[in-house]
């Protein structure tokens, strides 16, 4: 991909300060770059776990281990040590994604000089907490734009308001060679045969800066820039022999998010770049986990583009043995970015395949198709009874090879379950998984637990295999978690007459579970409104979040306290608990007893004097239904959440068993109704 004629005029980027320099002026620029007042030489590092996979030696130029996390403050520091003292004095300013931001601030803060940086409103805050940290009170921070082009053309009107001079964050050539400085290193680094070296391209000073001095100095080495595929300006301006500014461009990778890549940037990489490598969000999320794998260091998206385009360009290239480097250019990750990293680095690693797969709605169906998997790894599972002749899965299961799907595909479909690969569908990936279920009119009688299964294979036909036929799942959702032990939530369907065998399946099952009928979430989203029962809804409980325990669950009856007389039961028991409890009430004193109804017998709950008694009475249309109480010392143990967890429990133990009206409850001390 040669352009060598190629000039373009400078009309976009009009502070660049581009004189068109040739490669000798720019490796003169590169060997003479004042970086090492406030860089280090980053190591070029092994990925040993990486190679292995590959079957291609690769080496990390750890630029994230930078003063700044960048590679970025080489470029913004050679090119603020270059400006006249009077202009300096009157002070920079700068548009950035975050990284060159950063870069900018903390060398105007080394040189005691004032600096406006403009950063897009989309940039991380991690960036902007890092840009005023490092800058002090050196820095203004102003944030404008979705982009950095929109930024920078902020910071062009702010420039001229204020007479300050602009250091340009890609398209300057004291930016561009002090980003080359990276390539020097390189090469001291390995003098040894490297086929390519990968670099991320945003605005191109540093892919531009690295080609233009390693095809001076080792031509044979390849220079492969590496785009993301919604944010791919230097890919389609390459492709088309002149810069091509883009409408919109995609964020994830915030640090390369650019519209327009910068005229002198083009030229060189047009002249030098062996050419552009695209990736997409899943195998840019794999880079990330192939590196922390490796070094235990976390990288920002853009930080990952170069590995990510090594391992695409093997892949699709089949060398073998061939020493490839790849820059990882930044580590200035939002936190709150790495469960959709998570999440998305199993596809794109190519170890985790996505299904959509219909069943018969019968018993056995869906026994019948966890046999098919059982001796795969299941990443996720979700499903909710919605039809009276089919069922629909959205099934994950972990995967070797990246043609593993379509094989799992078939075997789902020649065991007669209609199947679609939804492996590279982004709707899918990104929210449909997140969406399955809703409410059902079909599931009645559904009972809702949480379950806490062991993350081996077997677990989950261990559960299915101990249940009754005539129960039916018409709620599953999984998703593993990475942890030894995985929460599940299941709802089933069992006939109130089974509630005792169920009971004792619970017993039996080993599995902690927690009870979930009652919780406000399942009611709103979940419980179909025919089914739900009478009343109000219950307050939200910090127990829904807590982890199951055996002795949390329904089948789990308290001990009364001391000096307690446990109700007998009623032979006309028969009432189900309404949802007009309210955990967590305030105190109240004993209430005056009321009229009952003819066929009520009276409840009377009989406390010794001096006992803690806190009790939740389950009362509709003027009826006590249940009552539960907790002995002094579980009391003291308990949180207030888990107290109330507790008791809708043993309210739901209790029902069936108590009735009648509240005729009395006739405490010693102390009585908390909700």
């Amino acid at each position: 991909m040669t352009v060598s004629s190629y000039r373009s005029p400078v009309d976009a980027y009009p502070h660049s300060g581009v004189q068109g320099f040739t490669q000798i002026d720019y490796v003169k620029k590169i060997l003479t770059a004042r970086v090492y007042d406030v860089v280090r030489e980053t190591a070029l590092e092994p990925a040993r776990n990486l190679s292995a996979r590959l079957g291609n030696p690769v080496y990390l130029k750890r630029e994230d281990n930078q003063p700044v996390f960048s590679f970025k403050l080489r470029g913004a520091y050679n090119k603020m040590a270059h400006i006249p003292a009077d202009a300096l004095a009157r002070g920079v300013i700068t548009a950035s994604a975050g990284n060159h931001a950063q870069g900018v601030a903390f060398s105007a803060a080394r040189m005691g000089v004032k600096a406006v940086i403009v950063v897009p409103v989309t940039t991380p805050q991690v960036k902007v907490d890092a840009v005023r940290a490092h800058g002090g009170p050196s820095v203004e921070v102003i944030q404008a734009g979705e982009s950095y082009s929109d930024a920078y053309q902020h910071a062009v009107r702010l420039q001229a308001e204020r007479d300050l001079t602009f250091v340009h964050p890609f398209d300057d050539p004291y930016v561009i060679a002090g980003q080359g400085t990276v390539a020097m290193e390189i090469l001291r680094q390995h003098q040894g045969p490297i086929h390519a070296i990968f670099v991320p391209i945003g605005g191109g000073s540093l892919a531009s800066g690295i080609a233009t001095y390693v095809k001076a100095v080792r031509p044979e080495i390849k220079v492969i820039g590496v785009q993301t595929e919604d944010s791919c300006a230097m890919a389609q301006s390459l492709a088309a022999g002149r810069r091509i500014e883009l409408t919109e461009v995609g964020l994830f990778s915030d640090g390369t998010a650019v519209k327009l890549v910068g005229e002198e940037t083009f030229r060189l990489c047009a002249e030098y770049l062996d050419g552009v490598v695209t990736v997409d969000t899943d195998a840019l999320c794999a880079a990330i986990k192939d590196v922390f794998q490796d070094t235990r260091s976390v990288l920002e998206p853009a930080g990952a583009l170069a590995v990510a385009g090594a391992k695409r360009y093997a892949e699709r290239e089949g060398i073998e043995n061939q020493t490839l480097v790849a820059v990882t250019s930044g580590a200035n990750m939002n936190f709150d970015r790495m469960r959709f990293v998570a999440e998305r680095a199993e596809v794109g690693e190519a170890r985790e395949a996505v299904f959509a797969v219909t069943i018969p709605e019968e018993r056995g169906s869906f026994k019948r198709f966890c046999a098919l998997v059982a001796d795969r790894n299941v990443t996720e599972f979700n499903y909710r009874i919605a039809d009276a002749q089919f069922a629909h899965l959205f099934v994950g299961v972990q995967i070797k090879r990246r043609d593993e799907s379509a094989e799992i595909a078939a075997n789902f479909e020649s065991n007669g379950f209609r199947t679609v690969d939804l492996t590279h569908d982004e709707l899918s990936k990104e929210h449909i998984r997140y969406m399955v279920g809703g409410r059902s009119p079909l599931a009645h009688d559904e009972r809702l637990f949480r379950f806490e299964f062991p993350e081996r294979p077997g677990a989950l036909m261990k559960f299915l295999s101990s249940m009754a036929p005539d129960w039916n799942i018409s709620l599953f959702h999984y998703r593993n978690q990475g942890a030894d032990y995985s929460s599940i939530l299941v709802g089933i369907q069992v006939p109130p007459a089974d509630h005792g065998e169920f009971d004792r399946f619970l017993s039996t099952l080993g599995y902690p579970s927690v009870e979930e009928g009652n919780n406000v979430a399942y009611r709103l989203f979940l419980q179909d409104e025919k089914n739900k029962p009478s009343g109000p809804l219950p307050q939200p409980s910090s127990s829904s979040s807590a982890t199951p325990t055996p002795n949390a669950s329904s089948n789990a009856p308290l001990s009364p306290s001391p000096g307690a007389t446990t109700p007998p039961a009623q032979p006309n028991a028969s009432a189900t608990p309404s949802a007009s409890s309210t955990p967590g009430a305030q105190p109240a004193q004993p209430s005056q007893p009321q009229t009952s109804s003819p066929s009520a017998t009276p409840l009377t709950v009989n406390v010794a004097p001096g006992d803690a008694l806190w009790t939740i009475a389950e009362r509709h249309e003027g009826s006590l239904l249940a009552a539960a109480h907790v002995p002094p010392d579980e009391q003291q143990r308990m949180s207030d959440g888990q107290r109330i967890n507790v008791a809708l429990n043993e309210i739901l133990q209790l029902n069936g068993n108590l009735a009648g009206n509240p005729g009395a409850i006739d405490v010693g001390q102390q009585v908390i109704v909700g």
